[in-house]
């Protein structure tokens, strides 16, 4: 079970259904296809400021390594075998500067064998603020190793709400049918210069797997 700082929901859709005069804007949408592997992150690194005081920077978001990735809104792309960055949040007390945003690296994701053993996600990107700020450099290296038997999971989907500068946004996270296994997350993460002490609620491995986020407001 995800012990994330943001609370979980199930999201149900009504097959045929109007939408709501109200109903949310997608802003961006990607899915994924092929073995893959996740976790959802968080940790901080201390700095010092301009003043030289003390500060830090906090983060917390969700990884995803895949043999393919297709980018759905604004100019549909395939990036092909990719890791995406979905930073929830980002903290810097020394700068105030605060952000939720996604990036992808290109060629980042070595996939895990048959057997699940473990998948790598390296590389480095920008990611790009939701609310149009100022971007941040992202940078990992890390492994996920399998743990404990594969598994099989039927469809499933959850989504979070998060805050940002132009307001709550939804993110919902959807995986269909696959083999899977469980992981735990070692490595490097660096945010604009600032070694992250990164840890994670959970990670899995998974295979013959079709997946998709989209991000709305």
């Amino acid at each position: 079970m995800r012990k994330g700082m943001m609370t979980a929901i199930l999201v149900t859709t009504a097959i045929g259904a109007a939408a709501p005069a109200d109903a949310a804007t997608v802003i961006f949408k990607e899915s994924f296809k092929g073995s893959q592997g996740f976790a959802e992150f968080f940790g901080s690194g201390s700095l010092t400021c301009a003043d030289g005081s003390q500060g830090f920077v906090s983060v917390f978001g969700f990884l995803n390594g895949a043999q393919q990735i297709i980018i759905e809104t604004g100019l549909p792309q395939i990036i092909g075998n990719g890791v995406s960055i979905e930073l929830d949040s980002y903290f810097n007390t020394c700068t105030n500067q605060a952000l939720s945003g996604e990036g992808q690296i290109v060629g980042g994701f070595t996939p895990p064998n048959k057997q699940l053993s473990s998948a790598v996600m390296a590389g480095t990107t920008s990611i790009q603020d939701f609310g149009g700020g100022p971007p941040v450099t992202l940078s990992l290296n890390v492994t996920l190793t399998g743990s404990g038997p594969t598994s099989q999971s039927k469809d499933n989907s959850h989504s979070k709400i998060i805050g940002s500068k132009g307001g709550p946004l939804s993110i919902t996270q959807s995986h269909f049918a696959n083999s899977n296994r469980s992981a735990t997350l070692s490595g490097s993460l660096t945010v604009s210069g600032v070694p992250i002490d990164v840890q994670s609620f959970f990670a899995d491995l998974v295979a013959n797997d079709n997946s998709s986020m989209s991000v709305s407001k």
